[in-house]
C-alpha cells in the first residue's frame, strides 16, 4: 500500500491563480469558474494573502477590489511535507495552497492533486465503505427556499455545499461557486451590467433555479477508491451519499483528506469499549468521539469522564453485516449526561450522537439567555 510520505510537494504542484488588490471581483469569480479553483493568491504589503469563494459571498457589490475582502494565507515550502500541507487545508477549510520561496509564490498545491496522488498510490483508507468516511447530519436547504437564505447558511456555518430537499427527498446540490456566479457575473463590468449584490431583492429567487440537478450520487457501501475516481472524473469535489431518495451525507475533498491528519486529543478521560478490530474504522470512531465531548465541553467544561460502549450484533446468523448500539455517558460534577443511537455504520452513529450534543448545547444557550435578558434570542 501507499504512504503519504512518499509524495512530493515539488512534483504536486501546479500554476497558481495571483491576482492584485486592484483585481475587480468580477474578474476573481471569472477565474473560479474558468479554472474550477476556490481560492486565489496575491502578495499585499510583503504579505501572503487569498481570497476564497466565501470571501466573495460577503463582497459588499460588484465593484469591490479584491484587496478589500483578503485574508492571511497559510502557506508552505517546496520542502514542506505533504502532511503539514493536508493539516493546514483542512484546518482552514480551503482547497488549495501557495507554494512561497523567499516571500514569491511559486505555485499551488491543491486537494484535487493530493487526491490524485493518494488514488495512484492505492493508500489504505481508499478501499473502505464511504459510510466510514462521510459527514453526515448536514445542513439542507428546500428546493423553494431563496438564494439569501442559502447564501446566509454558507457563510454562517461556513459551508460551500448545501443539499437541496423536495418533501424531504434529495432534489439537487447548491454550492457557493453557484451563487457567486450568479452574484457577481464575470463579464459584468465589461457590459455595464448590475450584479445581484447591488440589489438584494434579486436574491429572492428559488435555489432550484441555480442548483446541480444531477449531482454525483453513492451509496454508503461503495467503496471511497470508486467514488474518488468518479469525482476526479467529473470534475467535482462531492459526493451525496444516499439510501433511494434520502439523504444519508456527504462526501467531500475535506472529508478524505481529515484522514490523514493526526487524531485530535482529548482535553478529558475518554474510555470507549468494544471498538471494531478493523485499525482504521476504529481510529475514525475514536476521534469522531474525542471531536464530540470536546464539543460537549464548550458548555460544561468540568467533565470528568466521558465513556461510550459499543455493542456489536448480527441480524441473522453468519451474516458478516454488523449492527451497533452505542451508549455514551458524560459526567460531569453536577450532571450525567447520557445519549444513545444504534444503526450499520458506526461513524455514522457517532455523527448522530454529535448532532444530539449539539442540540443540548443549543438549548443551554438558549435558557441562558432566557435567564439574562428574560426572553428569548430572536
Amino acid at each position: 500500500m501507499g504512504n503519504i510520505s512518499l509524495l512530493d510537494v515539488k512534483k504536486l504542484q501546479t500554476e497558481p491563480f495571483i491576482v492584485s488588490s486592484s483585481t475587480p471581483i468580477s474578474k476573481v469569480v471569472g477565474i473560479f469558474k474558468e479554472h474550477d479553483t476556490y481560492e486565489v493568491f496575491m502578495v499585499l504589503n510583503g504579505k501572503i494573502r487569498m481570497v476564497t469563494v466565501r470571501d466573495i459571498l460577503v463582497a459588499p457589490s460588484l465593484t469591490s477590489k479584491a484587496g478589500s475582502l483578503t485574508n492571511p494565507a497559510p502557506k508552505i515550502h517546496l520542502k514542506s511535507k505533504i502532511s503539514e500541507a493536508v493539516k493546514l487545508m483542512v484546518q482552514h477549510k480551503i482547497k488549495s495552497l501557495p507554494v512561497v520561496e523567499k516571500n514569491k509564490i511559486i505555485g499551488c498545491l491543491t486537494a484535487t492533486s493530493i487526491i490524485k496522488a493518494l488514488k495512484n498510490l492505492q493508500v489504505s483508507f481508499l478501499n473502505f465503505r464511504v459510510g466510514k468516511l462521510m459527514t453526515g447530519d448536514l445542513t439542507t436547504i428546500n428546493v423553494d427556499d431563496s438564494a439569501a437564505k442559502a447564501k446566509m447558511l454558507m457563510v454562517k456555518r461556513k459551508i460551500n455545499h448545501l443539499p437541496v430537499l423536495s418533501n424531504k427527498k434529495l432534489s439537487g446540490l447548491l454550492t457557493s461557486k453557484h451563487l457567486i456566479h450568479q452574484m457577481f457575473p464575470s463579464e459584468a463590468t465589461k457590459m455595464g451590467a448590475r450584479g445581484l449584490m447591488d440589489d438584494p431583492r434579486k436574491m429572492s429567487f428559488p435555489v432550484k433555479d441555480l442548483m446541480d440537478s444531477n449531482p454525483i450520487l453513492a451509496t454508503s457501501d461503495e467503496k471511497v477508491f470508486e467514488v474518488v475516481g468518479r469525482m476526479l472524473e467529473q470534475e467535482k469535489d462531492y459526493v451525496l451519499v444516499t439510501l433511494w431518495d434520502e439523504l444519508q451525507g456527504i462526501i467531500t475533498s475535506h472529508d478524505i483528506l481529515k484522514v490523514l491528519v493526526q487524531p485530535e486529543k482529548a482535553e478529558a478521560p475518554i474510555y470507549i469499549v468494544g471498538l471494531p478490530d478493523d485499525p482504521f474504522e476504529a481510529e475514525i470512531t475514536k476521534t469522531k468521539f474525542i471531536r464530540a465531548v470536546n464539543m460537549l465541553r464548550k458548555g460544561f467544561p468540568f467533565i470528568e469522564e466521558a465513556r461510550s460502549i459499543i455493542k456489536t450484533s448480527t441480524s441473522i446468523k453468519g451474516e458478516k453485516r454488523k449492527r451497533y448500539e452505542v451508549d455514551v455517558t458524560v459526567r460531569t460534577p453536577k450532571k450525567l449526561f447520557k445519549f444513545s443511537e444504534s444503526g450499520w455504520d458506526l461513524p455514522t452513529i457517532y455523527d448522530q450522537l454529535s448532532a444530539k450534543i449539539k442540540r443540548l448545547m443549543t438549548k443551554k444557550h438558549f435558557n441562558r439567555r432566557i435567564q439574562r435578558t428574560g426572553e428569548p434570542e430572536i
